[in-house]
This record gives C-alpha cells, sequence and structure tokens, in this order.
C-alpha cells in the first residue's frame, strides 16, 4: 500500500508509529541506532556522528509544496541513543500531529 491508501484506511499513523517501537526494540540491545525507511541509499560512510547529541535527523529536500504537505524533516530517517526518544515522538506525535 502507498500512503494514499494507508491514509484513506485510516492505518497511515499506526504505520508511521510503528517505527518508534522499533527504535525502541532495537536501543533495549545496542547503545545507538539508525532508522532508515527501504527507499533511502546511504552513498558513503557515516563516520562523522555528534555523539555528543542524543537525535540526529534530517530535513526533506524536497519543493516547498510537499514540504507544506507532508513535513520539513524526513521521518523516515532518524538517528538516536536516547532510549526515551520514541516514547517522545509517540507523545508528540499524538498531540501535534507531526510527520
Amino acid at each position: 500500500m502507498n500512503r494514499e491508501i494507508m491514509t484513506n484506511i485510516g492505518i497511515w499513523s499506526d504505520f508511521q508509529m510503528s517505527k518508534a517501537h522499533i527504535i525502541a526494540y532495537a536501543l533495549k540491545y545496542v547503545n545507538d541506532t539508525l532508522f532508515l525507511d527501504s527507499d533511502i541509499i546511504i552513498t558513503d560512510s557515516i563516520n562523522d556522528i555528534d555523539m555528543s547529541k542524543d537525535l540526529g535527523i534530517s530535513p526533506q529536500f524536497i519543493t516547498q509544496k510537499y514540504i507544506n504537505k507532508t513535513g520539513y524533516y524526513n521521518g523516515g530517517m532518524l538517528w538516536t541513543k536516547n532510549k526515551y526518544i520514541p516514547n517522545d515522538w509517540l507523545f508528540f506525535y499524538k498531540k501535534i500531529k507531526i510527520f
């Protein structure tokens, strides 16, 4: 299913929030984790993570039209070492309906 179909049948939000659950699960076993949607490709080594931070996110490199529709940050890429980030994501998503 694509986003439009999932939105129409009311499961898009649950699908998006499954990412937080996956990250929380990973952080039970490792010190940090990088979540990437399957349509994201890494083209070089990742060797510059600022470990003094708790969260790493990426802007979407898309036009303003789509940013207005889906948000500035790419929900398909998130790095964290903080085990509380997934819970915060779930909390704020419910409160302000971010993508």
